[in-house]
């Protein structure tokens, strides 16, 4: 029996008055889930998602992340890819997290994105803030697995992504699915290093750095003291915990096998 952590590619943050792309949805059952188990010499399929596209200049909305999945004797665990980060006028995407509204001169503020879409128990992440109207306009902040993305308000700054999650899975505090920060007006600014990415600048500037791609996905499998197991291709890692537990972190998709 083992337990894993599911993270999916974040969201691309929009370009011009834009918001920040949702992380990845997150699932995990450790400590204290539900494990899987797996059969001894099988080998079994994981999915690593990548992240989303930065919106293209002048003005357009990011792509969201793409979905990461461990399947296993017949059922697929899957978390969702993060949502969009939208551009001006646009709300943002949904996903495991949403991303951020963009921001407007008028009219009702753009929302950000549904968290937890399709919705799954726990939930796999957090709505997006929504963009600002009027003013010196700044889009909202992706949405993170612990916490929603921040509404965008007045002023030169950039809007904060919702937290990620801290987990002890790989035997050390690792944080993950954090959202994306927004983009705010006359700034290139706007970062991905959550994993949703950072909106794209804009009100009249000329930006030359422009959106954030969204992060990539993330699977970690952990088994109890004495099992073993093999991750491929070799880029993916299997290490050891100081207590003896087995980890297979797997960056890029590839197959796990438990002996």
């Amino acid at each position: 029996s083992v337990d894993y952590s599911i993270v999916a590619g974040g969201g691309g943050g929009g370009y011009s008055l834009a918001g920040a792309g949702g992380a990845g949805g997150y699932q995990t059952s450790f400590p204290g889930g539900t494990k899987i188990t797996l059969k001894n010499g099988t080998s079994y399929t994981v999915t690593v998602g990548g992240g989303g596209s930065k919106g293209p200049a002048p003005a357009s909305n990011g792509s969201q992340g793409v979905d990461s999945s461990f399947s296993v004797e017949g059922i697929t665990y899957t978390s969702t890819g993060g949502g969009f980060g939208a551009h001006a006028f646009n709300a943002g995407g949904s996903g495991g997290s949403g991303g951020g509204g963009g921001g407007a001169n008028c009219g009702p503020a753009r929302a950000g994105g549904a968290g937890n879409t399709p919705p799954i128990s726990p939930p796999q992440g957090n709505p997006g803030g929504s963009g600002f109207v009027g003013g010196c306009r700044g889009g909202g902040g992706g949405g993170g697995s612990a916490a929603a993305g921040t509404n965008a308000g007045p002023g030169s700054i950039s809007f904060a992504g919702g937290a990620g999650t801290v987990n002890l899975i790989t035997g050390s505090p690792v944080t993950y699915a954090t959202g994306g920060s927004s983009g705010w007006c006359g700034s290139n600014a706007g970062n991905n290093t959550g994993d949703g990415g950072g909106g794209g600048p804009g009100c009249g500037t000329t930006p030359t750095t422009g959106a954030g791609n969204g992060g990539s996905g993330i699977i970690v499998v952990r088994s109890p003291t004495g099992a073993s197991l093999t991750a491929t291709p070799c880029t993916n890692t299997v290490t050891s915990t100081p207590c003896g537990a087995r980890v297979a972190t797997f960056t890029v998709s590839g197959t796990l096998t438990a002996n």
